[in-house]
């Protein structure tokens, strides 16, 4: 795979994944929930900031479930995931 895809791929931080994502490979794509955990850790140093960053995130999370809830009405009816936006 890591020689013929060279789209996105989410993964977590894992080290064993390491190995896929290489200049001819792959793009690494983070995850938020590592993110949001460094913000969450930072509350105990800055809890205005954490807080307000945490809830960015939140505001994502709420985006992308709308997303996957357009997408999976959509293919209900019939269309493609890919060409629903």
């Amino acid at each position: 795979m890591k020689d013929r895809y060279r789209g996105y791929l989410n993964a977590d931080a894992l080290n064993i994944y390491d190995h896929l994502f290489t200049p001819n490979g792959p793009t690494e794509l983070g995850c938020w929930t590592h993110a949001r955990r460094k913000f969450h850790e930072a509350e105990a140093n800055d809890r205005a900031r954490a807080h307000t960053a945490m809830a960015y995130v939140r505001q994502l999370y709420a985006i992308e479930k709308e997303a996957r809830e357009l997408v999976a009405a959509q293919e209900l009816n019939g269309t493609p995931a890919d060409e629903v936006f």
